[in-house]
């Protein structure tokens, strides 16, 4: 079986209590015609030696205090960039960050601190961040072990650095990579036609699911897991000799309906699927980074 497990993992190279002040290179709307304010925002880092993987993340800092006169709490997102940055220079990294707002129980409208501050930056002003964090949800050290993402909203950011890091591969060295994106309207299908041009290699595929404008085999909503059965004959084998990777990224909720439409493509070969799933988890197969 292919090596799963990369080496000399980068892990907190700058820390929260030294925060590095990263400037911001970029600021860019991906999703303008969507309700949600989503941004792409490329840092520059500088002098700062930092080093990260495809499926880490980094925690930011936002300035000023807290209600209870404290700094505030660094806020973790998920890198969007393969290692090195975009450019493969070492001197960027990408983030990809929706603006929190909602209304509370009394009615009241709330901003989230830290995602409200980020996507309101502009290029040339500072940002600190610290880290990278994060060892269980990397690509694996052997390229060519197939691939199989599974994202909702924002959590397609990992996978967009999975994908730019494969692409700089000799396509010999690529293995299979199945997309499948979850998002409530097409509006929201961020990265969309980026993440179509990385997956024209014979072996992938990337599949959309709209919820709000799809319906499934049985009428109702389009999610992720009603997706997959189209890929039953690409990846049955593939989980069923465990020489697959599988991720989960994104929206709790999207659990369930992912793992009952493996379970239905395990009982429909003969398989055990508890059996299978827990294999897939000891051998670091199965991992998931929901919220």
């Amino acid at each position: 079986m292919s090596s799963l497990v990369p080496t000399a993992i980068p892990l907190n190279m700058i820390k929260p209590s030294v925060p590095y002040e990263a400037t911001v290179l970029a600021n860019i709307d991906i999703a303008p015609d969507c309700p949600d304010d989503v941004r792409h925002i490329d840092l520059d880092l500088g002098d700062s030696g930092l080093k990260y993987m495809e499926g880490q993340s980094i925690g930011i800092i936002a300035p000023g205090l807290d209600a209870a006169g404290k700094p505030h709490r660094l806020r973790l997102y998920s890198i969007a960039s393969p290692r090195g940055g975009d450019a493969g220079d070492d001197k960027t990294i990408g983030l990809c960050i929706k603006r929190t707002i909602y209304t509370d129980d009394a009615g009241n409208e709330v901003r989230g601190v830290c995602s409200n501050h980020t996507n309101d930056l502009a290029p040339g002003d500072k940002v600190k961040i610290c880290g990278p964090i994060g060892k269980h949800f990397l690509m694996p050290a052997d390229a060519t072990t197939p691939m199989l993402m599974i994202a909702t909203g924002t959590g397609i950011a990992p996978f967009r650095g999975f994908l730019r890091q494969r692409a700089r591969l000799p396509k010999d060295q690529r293995g299979p990579a199945f997309l499948v994106f979850g998002v409530r309207h097409s509006s929201a299908l961020l990265y969309d036609q980026e993440l179509r041009e990385l997956l024209t290699d014979d072996g992938c595929a990337y599949l959309t699911a709209v919820s709000a404008e799809q319906k499934n085999a049985a009428g109702g909503r389009m999610y992720v897991g009603d997706r997959l059965p189209e890929l039953q004959d690409a990846i049955w084998q593939l989980l069923a000799e465990r020489n697959i990777m599988v991720y989960q990224c994104g929206l709790k909720g999207m659990e369930q309906g992912v793992e009952a439409s493996i379970q239905a493509m395990a009982e429909h070969h003969g398989w055990d699927w508890a059996e299978l799933r827990a294999a897939l988890v000891a051998e670091k197969r199965w991992l998931v980074d929901t919220y």
